[in-house]
């Protein structure tokens, strides 16, 4: 297994190392790590296709629209971008949330495609975790623990239960989702109800602000035809990079 945290009941924390520390942040953080990597995950994988209809599989269109913001952020904003998977392999979602938890990234966008029983729902639709658990907001398990690092360094690593990674980043997750809903609408048609909270099991294991977007409706004909299309796919990336821009500005980095 290429992520051995994805067995683990665990998230390791890290202060000043790998990954920056829970927190709750209001609706403008300038005291959050400026933004220098996001992680984009696309949807399904190997022998799960997500939703298929005819010759267009789920799966592929989200790597498709994944490579292509990779090489916007990258190339315009020199922002690494880490990529869940870069292949037609499959991925859990704790393997997801590893990946994207040992990038040392800001950001974590899941690209998806929407389905429904008839042909006539259709928009992009933008969603941020609900967590059932009733703990307090941020509050870690344990007590932080120093661990020697290279060349006589130290790091303070914090544990925190798995599914309670994504609680210290609602409300900066909130703010996200809302960056990725206006910067979506800018581009393609939105759903009706284009802004949602729900619990995603998708998105619960993620240590940073973390999102989930419902491209299109590939069981609406129109759709369907338009999201395999390279316009389509195009005008979506280009929404995602400009909300990773907005994002950044929100978060304290450069306009």
């Amino acid at each position: 297994m290429p992520f051995s945290l994805a067995a683990a009941a665990l998230v390791a924390v890290v202060s000043g190392g790998v990954l920056p520390a829970a927190q709750t942040l209001p609706s403008s953080f300038p005291d959050r790590p400026a933004l220098q990597a996001i992680v984009v995950d696309p949807g399904h994988g190997g022998d799960d296709p997500g939703v298929t209809v005819g010759e267009i599989a789920e799966k592929q269109i989200t790597l498709d629209v994944a490579r292509r913001v990779r090489a916007l952020v990258e190339g315009r904003l020199g922002i690494h971008v880490t990529l869940t998977r870069d292949e037609d392999r499959p991925l859990s979602a704790d393997e997801r949330a590893a990946a994207a938890n040992n990038s040392a990234a800001g950001l974590f966008l899941s690209l998806h495609l929407n389905a429904a029983f008839g042909p006539s729902s259709s928009g992009a639709a933008v969603a941020y975790a609900s967590l059932a658990r009733d703990t307090p907001s941020g509050a870690p398990s344990a007590e932080p623990m120093v661990l020697p690092g290279p060349y006589g360094s130290v790091r303070t690593v914090t544990l925190v239960p798995w599914d309670l990674a994504q609680r210290g980043h609602i409300e900066a997750s909130a703010a996200l989702a809302g960056v990725v809903e206006a910067a979506l609408r800018e581009q393609v048609p939105m759903s009706p109800r284009p802004l949602r909270r729900a619990p995603l099991r998708a998105l619960t294991g993620v240590n940073m602000p973390a999102v989930l977007v419902e491209m299109a409706y590939l069981t609406n004909p129109d759709q369907a035809a338009a999201i395999a299309g390279q316009d389509f796919q195009s005008r979506v990336a280009d929404a995602l990079f400009n909300a990773v821009v907005r994002y950044r500005t929100i978060a304290g980095g450069p306009p």
